[in-house]
């Protein structure tokens, strides 16, 4: 098992930094960890600090895990519409407001009604 460059004394101290109220990405970059072996510290060492009860002691939650909610472009598309309608928004800005790619906003099909039932019948 590879050693640790840091004692049990400073990660307990670098703990405490957090209940304190650093941030974890703080902390993080201070001392050069990556974030899976600070949340394992944390579940290792959490009952030496005052987090032990706390439900989410095994997790970073200061931070965005990497976790990222999906929003389809069709979901934007239609907020921008509603922005432009309702606060009468210009479409760039509407579109830059909802994170939508301004072509899309745009964007018409050339396709004829019914195209994609004709392919399938021949």
């Amino acid at each position: 098992m590879k050693r640790t460059s840091f004692t049990d004394e400073q990660i307990i101290g670098m703990l405490a930094g957090l209940e304190a109220g650093a941030k974890c990405a703080g902390l993080r970059r201070k001392h050069g960890m990556p974030e899976g072996t600070f949340c394992n510290w944390r579940a290792k060492f959490g009952g030496t600090t005052e987090a032990a009860g706390r439900a989410d002691a095994r997790s970073c939650p200061d931070e965005g895990t990497g976790f990222r909610n999906v929003v389809a472009p069709v979901v934007k598309h239609e907020a921008a519409a509603h922005l432009k309608v309702r606060f009468r928004l210009p479409e760039w800005r509407a579109c830059r407001i909802a994170g939508a790619d301004r072509t899309l906003a745009r964007y018409q099909s050339q396709r004829a009604p019914g195209t994609e039932r004709r392919g399938r019948f021949r």
